[in-house]
């Protein structure tokens, strides 16, 4: 058998570097405490549409304009839609997503790349079934037209 060690290249914080394994162990659990204070201060995502909604959509970052006028254009059309809407996704706020998702029969994920990254991430971190995504990955950005036609395809 062989031994792997990888360089670690933990820089103390002084700016020095150091491979010592005491200090890496203790930087790592100041990382990992940075993180915990960060999830007190940070706002969950956000709820849009009608309160007790059929279908949810979910958004993330720059897909926030395009979804919410695709909700709006549907509620004129009498569909019973929402959205919730993440603008951070770490620490990933799993309580706040529970209480908005958990119950929910009929999610679907718009995303602007072809793994459905996130989609994935919700199902890992709340354990979830969100559905076939919505997905766009030709280099263009989502549109209102684009999410309303996926949505009316998938209601036929």
């Amino acid at each position: 058998k062989v031994a792997f060690i990888v360089d670690s290249h933990i820089h103390t914080e002084d700016g020095h570097i150091s491979e010592d394994m005491v200090v890496a162990q203790k930087l790592t659990e100041k990382r990992f405490r940075k993180i915990n204070g960060m999830k007190k201060e940070f706002y969950g995502p956000q709820y849009y549409g009608l309160k007790n909604a059929k279908r949810i959509f979910v958004s993330w970052g720059s897909t926030y304009g395009a979804v919410r006028e695709a909700i709006d254009t549907l509620l004129e059309k009498k569909n019973s839609v929402a959205m919730v809407h993440y603008n951070k996704i770490w620490p990933f706020p799993v309580e706040e997503s529970i209480k908005l998702l958990k119950s929910r029969k009929d999610i679907r994920v718009v995303e602007n790349n072809y793994q459905a990254q996130f989609n994935r991430l919700l199902k890992r971190e709340i354990k979830i079934n969100t559905g076939e995504p919505i997905l766009r990955y030709d280099g263009r950005p989502f549109n209102v037209q684009y999410i309303i036609e996926k949505f009316e395809k998938r209601q036929k």
